[in-house]
């Protein structure tokens, strides 16, 4: 599953990565690509804090196998 939040702002983007979390896991997802954009880093580092404070993220880090570098971010759940 991919997500793109480039063009949100950082509080938007933090409802929405919880939703879309929550949702996954609901789901049995396991794996989410999140698109945040390049820009200065804001939301980036908002996304990640999101993770960061979550108990079913196993892990997560910039996508830097493919062209969006570290415009996006790929994260693991927990199985659940």
């Amino acid at each position: 599953m991919a997500r793109e939040w480039d063009r949100r702002t950082v509080d938007e983007a933090v409802q929405e990565v919880d939703r879309t979390l929550d949702g996954l896991v609901l789901s049995g997802g396991t794996f989410l690509r999140i698109i945040h954009g390049k820009g200065i880093g804001a939301l980036r580092e908002t996304v990640h804090k999101v993770l960061e404070r979550r108990d079913d993220v196993v892990r997560f880090g910039l996508d830097s196998k493919s062209a969006s570098g570290w415009g996006a971010t790929l994260v693991e759940l927990r199985r659940g």
